[in-house]
């Protein structure tokens, strides 16, 4: 963990991410950038509520994080986060979302609530490979074509 000049702690975010051979039964958000880096929360409940009061699930100790700024909302294995009106929003991999709306998250998503950045765990093997299916090809294809595109480009 890398200190920064305003107390402001760093993750090494990749690392969290590989861990493989460890199957959870629920997700987990990890703060990788704020006064509270490295604190994480399982999201166990149905609903779990983010902002800076203390009747929050994830109480974040920020001023730009709204009281009750956004939740992550739990169905079966599915987890969506869901902007609460915050006044400085909720970022999703650097995108803005819109109030209300619900947006699913997968496995290695970031969140920005404020100048707080979350993780978004999930490395349960059902829910991958629910969202992502395997992606077959046939190499000598791929090659060929590949081959033949660079004869029309580089005579």
């Amino acid at each position: 963990m890398a200190e920064q000049d305003r107390g402001t702690s760093f993750l090494d975010v990749a690392g969290l991410l590989r861990k493989s051979g460890e199957r959870e039964e629920c997700a987990q958000l990890v703060i990788v950038q704020g006064t509270q880096a490295g604190q994480c929360i399982d999201l166990g409940r149905p609903i779990t509520r983010i902002g800076r009061r203390d009747e929050n699930h994830l109480v974040l100790d920020s001023e730009t994080v709204s009281r009750t700024h956004a939740c992550v909302e739990r169905e079966e294995n599915q987890y969506r986060v869901v902007d609460l009106g915050a006044r400085n929003g909720v970022y999703l991999n650097g995108r803005r979302i819109q109030r209300g709306r619900r947006c699913l998250l997968g496995h290695g998503d970031s969140l920005a609530l404020g100048d707080v950045l979350l993780l978004f765990r999930y490395t349960d093997q059902r829910y991958r490979s629910a969202e992502l299916p395997p992606i077959d090809f046939d190499r000598r294809q791929v090659d060929a074509e590949a081959a033949e595109l660079l004869d029309r480009l580089l005579p």
